[in-house]
């Protein structure tokens, strides 16, 4: 987080790794929607700091972010090829489970 040099990304660093961890997801949020979580991180990590006007980084600010939040993790995003072969095995199991539906 300290590679950051704006509160913005900072907060939208430990917003991101948050999220992260509890829902193994990266989001899009705007200040409106996280109000009450920045205003604990203010507290706990940036006292001195007031509310940013808005929580806007840009896009490859945000990805870089990501990918040092997978790495920190141990994590890797999904790539096209691993989501074909889920997409596949969730149509597979989709036709065991509706056999397995219409038996007495």
């Amino acid at each position: 987080m300290q590679e950051y040099r704006t509160l913005s990304a900072k907060l939208f660093f430990i917003l991101q790794l948050g999220y992260f961890k509890a829902r193994k997801m990266f989001f899009v949020f705007d200040i409106e929607i996280v109000n009450d979580d920045v205003a604990y991180i203010l507290r706990a990590h940036f006292p001195n700091q007031n509310t940013p006007s808005n929580l806007v980084i840009s896009k490859p600010t945000r990805l870089v972010q990501q990918a040092a939040i997978l790495k920190l993790l141990d994590y890797q995003a999904c790539s096209s090829e691993w989501k074909q072969k889920l997409h596949e095995k969730a149509q597979y199991m989709a036709t065991i489970n509706s056999k397995a539906s219409k038996l007495p």
